[in-house]
């Protein structure tokens, strides 16, 4: 059953500065939670190692997200639309997976998680738009295999009637390139 209770901790209470603080030396500086523990304690602040550990991990966390978000605007800012266009595919699979992720991480935790109507919409568009993006590069390799066999049967057609061969037998070569049964 998820938790409910929207007790703040320790870290959460103190002052905005100090938290900005635990976040420059978690993130931009890498420390470990004991050496950020310390160094709150020498700041004459208390706060327990697993508060600290949670407050951290949502700062990880968010650390997290905002480098994929990074690195989901430089793959979308190419300059090929074909290319851009797969990409934001993939970007709209990695919101749908990274909302999943999220949810079955707070279930593991016992906690409760709070999905905004934009997220779930953002959600079902983003597989929505994946689906008709998979649909659409099925059909068009489709149609690319079909355009290549049809150029080949017409070489092969004109390569056949070059070298003097029967209608019939030229025929029978086109329709084989092409896959179809005389």
């Amino acid at each position: 059953m998820a938790r409910t209770t929207n007790r703040h901790s320790s870290i959460d209470l103190m002052p905005q500065s100090i938290q900005d603080e635990i976040k420059h030396l978690r993130v931009d500086l890498k420390f470990k939670i004991d050496v950020i523990l310390e160094h709150l304690r020498q700041l004459g602040l208390t706060a327990s190692r697993s508060a600290l550990g949670r407050h951290v991990k949502s700062i990880d966390e968010l650390a997290r997200i905002a480098r994929e978000a990074n690195e989901i605007v430089n793959a979308i800012g190419g300059p090929d639309a074909s290319a851009r266009s797969d990409k934001l595919a993939e970007v709209n699979n990695q919101f749908a997976h990274a909302l999943i992720y999220r949810l079955q991480l707070a279930a593991l935790n016992d906690e409760s998680v709070t999905v905004s109507s934009a997220e779930v919409l953002n959600t079902t568009r983003a597989l929505s738009s994946l689906s008709t993006q998979r649909k659409n590069e099925t059909e068009r390799l489709r149609k690319d295999r079909q355009e290549q066999k049809k150029e080949s049967a017409e070489t092969a057609r004109t390569a056949a009637t070059a070298a003097g061969l029967s209608k019939e037998t030229v025929e029978q070569i086109y329709q084989a390139v092409l896959g179809v049964e005389a």
